[in-house]
């Protein structure tokens, strides 16, 4: 039989088995407790009416629902966030604040179970304890007890993170340093490549201004620009460049030989010499393509120097033969090329620079020969040895053979020296100096029959002189033998220039200064303050003013003048390269120094 009954609180009817009378259960109804009454007289079939009472009614299943989007709150910036499922658990970018932030993982939703949901009642209603969630405050189960997660990201522990290895460590420090580097050397290209521009077009602007129709009205201009240009291309250290070199050196050579000749001509080829011998290189770089042999060298100072005259038009000191400018240019020269670890090339460049027959040949080789004691003294017995015994001997002749103590050499020209011979005299106080004895060769020449004598003594045994402060007693006496005896007249240019040379080394600028102010002739004192004002800015780390060339030179020395500006703008363009723009601004006269001076000097800070 069934007990059938209505529920006390909402009347709804139930049908249950007589097994379940004095039982206690919820109605389904008001979800209170109800007490199921004894059992009546019910019907056969009150047990089915009894389950399907109590059941919950049955709804057809619904197919579960795809999921393609999730939605969530960014917990850096509270904003709500939608992403693919696909992220579920991972990190992912928050696209309102674009911090990384980690998708929560996706909860399924399930059928609702009335065994399962939560239970309602009073406060006080007893309820059987499950298993709490692990975190939760306050269960009988976990109180006292927080998880590992929680305190992790309430930041009261520290996540201990694995630790890298030497490999790992080397791997990713190395990596950053070569994206640094990278980086670094990419920068450095680009600016290199804009300089490079930049010297490119205002060496082509220069060139412009001294093209060949208007290189006659300044070739010496001209000639320097294109010395300048040869300079320029031969720094490149490329094949090509090597190539330019020589042709652009031969264009200031070509126009140097074409000009009148005066004392700033003559001090241009003495330059465009000093710089071909930067053409020779070692056999590495004659292999490459970026130098020539030495050989070849060689032949391309010697062509320069052979514009150069060889004597000097007047004798300066009788029965005394003069070498000119050539002999002087080929000392310095030769002094350049034994600094240089090239010796024997020098002593090659001399013998081929002064021909057999030359008046001048003997005393100007003899120069050369005692220059080389000091740089190497195998070169300079070589040169002695090939130099030929003619009918005289000349002073440097004599002092070479004694200072390198050639017994045989002097018992030949013996014979040849009358008594009381100026030139023996002099040759024997000039061995004295280069074999070191000084004071005693100065005691030698104090006895000098005349001026000139004394002042060509004098300029020998300071640039015989090893020290410049020994050799700044005879530079001063040189310079009042000039200003007292001689009054500034009749001095040889190429005798001034040794004399300054020393002067400057000894730093004796300001006793110089004066003695060119004391010369009458302005083509004498042009190249006496270029030469100082260059000493000046290599003394000096700060930018030069332009007008320090009009104070130092004056523009009555035109190519001096030039010569200066162009130095200053050299000096300036290694610290600022805003001079290249400066320098387009200047008077025409001096544009074309200016432009190749910037371009030089742009040139010297990238190197």
């Amino acid at each position: 039989m069934a007990i059938k009954f209505n529920c006390p609180h909402c009347q709804k009817p139930y049908s249950l088995k007589d097994s379940d009378a004095g039982k206690r259960a919820k109605c389904s109804g008001c979800q209170k407790v109800i007490l199921v009454p004894a059992p009546v007289s019910l019907p056969a079939d009150v047990e089915d009416l009894v389950a399907a009472a109590l059941a919950d009614e049955q709804k057809p299943a619904e197919p579960p629902k795809e999921i393609k989007q999730m939605e969530f709150a960014c917990p850096q910036c509270d904003e709500k966030v939608q992403v693919s499922v696909e992220f579920a658990g991972k990190q992912a970018p928050c696209p309102s604040c674009k911090r990384i932030i980690r998708v929560p993982q996706l909860i399924k939703e399930e059928p609702k179970d009335w065994r399962k949901a939560e239970q309602k009642g009073p406060s006080g209603v007893r309820r059987d304890e499950q298993p709490a969630p692990e975190g939760a405050w306050g269960s009988a189960t976990s109180a006292g007890k927080v998880s590992r997660a929680a305190l992790i990201e309430a930041n009261v522990i520290v996540e201990e993170r694995e630790k890298w290895t030497v490999k790992q460590w080397i791997v990713r420090v190395g990596g950053g340093v070569t994206v640094l580097v990278f980086v670094g050397l990419g920068i450095f290209w680009m600016m290199q490549r804009s300089t490079q521009n930049q010297q490119k077009q205002l060496l082509a602007s220069a060139l412009q201004l001294v093209s060949s129709d208007k290189a006659s009205a300044n070739p010496l201009a001209a000639a320097e620009v294109h010395r300048g240009a040869g300079e320029y291309h031969l720094r490149t250290n490329t094949r090509e460049g090597l190539t330019e070199a020589v042709k652009q050196f031969a264009e200031s050579r070509q126009l140097l030989a074409a000009a009148p000749a005066s004392r700033e001509r003559d001090g241009l080829l003495l330059d465009l010499a000093l710089i071909q011998i930067e053409l020779g290189g070692a056999k590495p770089e004659v292999d490459k393509g970026t130098r020539l042999t030495w050989d070849k060298t060689v032949s391309e100072i010697g062509a320069t120097l052979q514009n150069l005259p060889l004597q000097e038009p007047q004798p300066f000191v009788a029965n005394l033969p003069m070498p000119g400018a050539r002999v002087a240019a080929l000392r310095e020269v030769c002094r350049q090329l034994a600094s240089n670890g090239e010796a024997q090339t020098a002593g090659a460049l001399a013998m081929r620079s002064l021909d057999q027959g030359d008046p001048v040949r003997p005393e100007g080789l003899a120069q050369v020969g005692l220059d080389m004691i000091q740089a190497d003294r195998p070169t300079a017995e070589q040169i002695a040895q090939r130099l030929e015994i003619g009918e005289t001997v000349a002073p440097s002749q004599l002092a070479l053979y004694r200072a390198l103590n050639q017994e045989e050499k002097l018992t030949a020209v013996q014979p040849l020296i009358p008594e009381g011979d100026v030139a023996a005299a002099f040759g024997q106080a000039l061995a004295l100096a280069y074999q070191g004895k000084i004071d005693e060769a100065r005691t030698r020449i104090r006895g000098a029959a005349s001026p000139q004598l004394h002042l060509l003594a004098l300029v020998a045994l300071a640039v015989a002189n090893p020290q410049p402060e020994s050799a700044a007693e005879d530079v001063k006496e040189a310079a009042d033998v000039i200003e007292r005896d001689l009054k500034g007249k009749g001095i040889p240019p190429w005798l001034l220039h040794q004399l300054v040379q020393v002067g400057v080394r000894a730093n004796l600028s300001d006793r110089l200064k004066q003695l060119a102010a004391a010369l009458p002739d302005a083509s004498l004192r042009g190249p006496i303050q270029f030469k100082l004002l260059r000493a000046r800015l290599k003394a000096t780390k700060d930018k030069a003013d332009d007008g320090w060339a009009e104070e130092g030179v004056g523009k009555q020395n035109s190519v001096a003048y030039g010569l200066a500006r162009e130095a200053i703008a050299r000096h300036n363009a290694r610290q600022d390269s805003g001079v290249a723009k400066a320098v387009t601004g200047w008077e025409e006269s001096v544009q074309p120094f200016g432009m190749i001076g910037a371009v030089l000097g742009m040139q010297d800070a990238g190197q």
